[in-house]
């Protein structure tokens, strides 16, 4: 199953009502990914940093992936959230092959090859 990296950062009133009303948050982002097939391997809370937090998650494809973002991002209590497939270290080889086919045969602009 494909792996998803999320950096998903939080509005700040999202911050106050979890200051004024501390509630499990992962267990609702766990709760709705299982319902969609996938999984939540970990979560990170970054502090001190530009995001909130890092999810890593397996889901059974991209779209159900964009269809899990877009539908939490829809709630407006992050304010932003960005996910990326992550790739094994085979699955990077694999594509630096395909890479290495689609270099042979992409033109760049100006060329007459």
């Amino acid at each position: 199953m494909p792996k998803y990296v999320s950096l998903v950062s939080w509005s700040s009133a999202s911050w106050a009502r979890m200051i004024d009303n501390a509630d499990d948050r992962i267990a609702e982002t766990r709760r709705v990914l299982e319902s969609f097939g996938g999984t939540l391997e970990s979560v990170y809370w970054l502090p001190l940093a530009t995001h909130d937090l890092v999810l890593i998650t397996d889901v059974p494809d991209t779209i159900t992936a964009a269809a899990v973002t877009f539908a939490v991002a829809s709630r407006g209590a992050e304010y932003k959230i960005e996910t990326y497939e992550a790739l094994t270290s085979e699955q990077l080889l694999d594509a630096l092959t395909v890479a290495a086919d689609a270099r042979r045969i992409y033109r760049p602009p100006g060329s007459h090859e």
